[in-house]
């Protein structure tokens, strides 16, 4: 019986094999393999039907002949049976005979009709059956594949085309909303334009701005110097307008020039003297140094009436008074021909032996700017310009002019206190011009730079007090200067500090060249000089306006 069950695996592992075999078949064998394809059809069918016809009756004489070889193999064990008889004596050996003949007979029977079996139509219909059934596995199999592939396709292509789509909708979003922020942007800083433009501009600005953009470079440095008639000459005394006088107001034409009594003789000479000078050189400052009392040079030389002195009128306290001494001063300097007055001092008498002498008003902060600002208005209302002075103050200097560097150790919390009060009064009244002294101010300043050549200086007076007229130095032909400083540099350094004008320097041609040599390599900036020059022609052209 074990060997039953043997041939049984082998039945199958056989027939296995012949599927593997047929299935190799097909592969190799493309005549076969279309064969089948073409089944469906209704020719290949009867082809096929035919062919399994003839291999039945070829599977009938196989069965036939199967069967003779049986009865044949069954005449021989009847025989070998037979003839194990005779020899057989002992009755249990005849009995396992007989089952192992069963056995084979078993097996026998197993293999005959297993190839039976196998060449049988059924078998090969099965067989058939099998293998279409497979390759309508395999064709759904490969379709599926192919239908996958494509809606993995689809899906990719598609996921793009919504992130493309999205990003462009938010790009446009995003874009609408910068649009709309400038759009409201625009609103918030179209206010503040709008107000500037409705301003109305200065028409002396707009005038003064003309005349400077005529002027050549020469004629720019020119203009910021104030010097005297022999500075400009190089003629000890002049007393009238000659050829040398033309000659030098045609190649300088400067801005100003002051006068003292080396160029007067009488009223009719100095009147004539002016006005040949202003129509060599026109809108040019004609400038004196008239401070009352025995400091009134053109009225003592010319015999007129001079006005009590400032020390007087400060005593007496009547800010009327300095009001007349104003205004009477700038007549009979109007008369002559000046338009410009280097007065009234504001500086504080502050200890004794100090260099103002009877220039000053007086010690009280209070009551020097309130008569500091009437002598202003007084001298202005005649078409004289004031200019105040000695900012910050020589109250408490030590020192000479002649003799070196003068010092003032007020602090700045002390000048504002009382110094910057009565510079404040008188600049508020409308001085157009104000002198920064050659004294230094290290308490002020940080350094011992004299004030008229300190940015720090020149910002406390234009930012904290307010001023924006004409800054201009005090004479820079003095021993403060001249003993620590070419006058060259001197100059530019004023001017780069925030200074206007350069009155009376020590030599005039060396201050103006380098200047212009500033100017032209750029250490003078072109936006400084055109601010000085504003300054300036603003006051020069004030009664070109009505």
């Amino acid at each position: 019986m074990k060997k039953k069950g043997f041939l049984k695996d082998k039945f199958l592992l056989d027939e296995d094999e012949a599927d593997y075999e047929d299935l190799e078949g097909d592969v190799q064998e493309p005549d076969e393999k279309s064969e089948d394809q073409d089944e469906d059809t209704e020719d290949s069918e009867a082809v096929v039907r035919e062919d399994e016809d003839v291999e039945e009756k070829s599977d009938d004489v196989e069965d036939e002949k199967s069967d003779d070889e049986s009865e044949e193999s069954e005449v021989e064990d009847s025989d070998e049976e037979d003839s194990d008889e005779d020899y057989e004596d002992d009755e249990d050996y005849e009995d396992e005979d007989d089952e192992d003949d069963e056995e084979e007979d078993d097996e026998d029977e197993e293999d005959a009709e297993y190839e039976a079996y196998i060449r049988s139509p059924e078998y090969k219909r099965e067989r058939r059956r099998k293998r279409r059934m497979r390759n309508q596995l395999l064709a759904f199999l490969s379709l599926f594949i192919i239908i996958a592939l494509i809606g993995v396709l689809i899906f990719v292509l598609g996921a793009k085309v919504f992130h493309a789509t999205a990003d462009k909708r938010q790009a446009a979003q995003i874009a609408a909303e910068l649009e709309s922020v400038q759009q409201e942007e625009t609103v918030v800083i179209s206010e503040p334009e709008t107000t500037v433009e409705t301003e109305e501009p200065n028409p002396i600005d707009e005038i003064a701005e003309a005349a400077i953009a005529e002027m050549p470079i020469e004629d720019k440095v020119s203009a910021l110097f104030m010097v005297s008639p022999s500075q400009l000459t190089g003629v000890a005394s002049v007393t009238q307008v000659g050829d040398t006088s033309r000659k030098a107001l045609d190649q300088y034409k400067v801005g100003g020039l002051v006068y003292d009594k080396s160029n007067v003789k009488d009223t009719q000479q100095l009147t004539k003297l002016l006005a040949d000078t202003a129509a060599e050189r026109q809108n040019i400052f004609l400038a004196a140094s008239e401070l009352g009392g025995d400091q009134s040079v053109i009225a003592k030389t010319l015999k007129k009436e001079a006005t009590a002195s400032f020390a007087d009128l400060g005593a007496a306290g009547d800010t009327a008074a300095a009001n007349t001494a104003g205004s009477t001063t700038g007549s009979y300097l109007a008369e002559l021909g000046f338009n410009l007055n280097l007065a009234p001092v504001t500086d504080l008498q502050i200890g004794d032996g100090n260099l103002l002498g009877s220039t000053t008003f007086g010690s009280d902060a209070s009551q020097v700017g309130a008569m500091a600002a009437e002598y202003v208005k007084g001298l202005q209302s005649t078409g004289v310009s004031a200019c105040v002075r000695t900012f910050p103050g020589l109250g408490a200097v030590s020192g000479g002019s002649e003799g070196g560097m003068m010092i003032t150790e007020r602090t700045k919390d002390e000048m504002t206190a009382s110094e910057f009060v009565a510079y404040k009064a008188a600049i508020d009244a409308g001085a157009e011009f104000v002198m920064v002294s050659t004294a230094s101010a290290p308490n002020l300043t940080d350094d011992n730079t004299p004030c008229c050549m300190s940015a720090s200086a020149i910002h406390v007076l234009r930012s904290e007090l307010g001023f924006d007229g004409i800054v201009m130095t005090d004479a820079m032909n003095t021993g403060t200067i001249t003993e620590y400083y070419d006058i060259d540099q001197a100059v530019v350094k004023a001017i780069n500090a925030g200074v206007d004008m350069i009155y009376m320097p020590s030599d005039f041609e060396a201050a103006y060249n380098g200047v212009l040599t500033a100017v032209q390599n750029g250490d003078i900036s072109e936006e400084r000089l055109h601010e000085a020059l504003l300054h300036i022609y603003r006051v020069k052209y004030k009664n070109k306006v009505s």
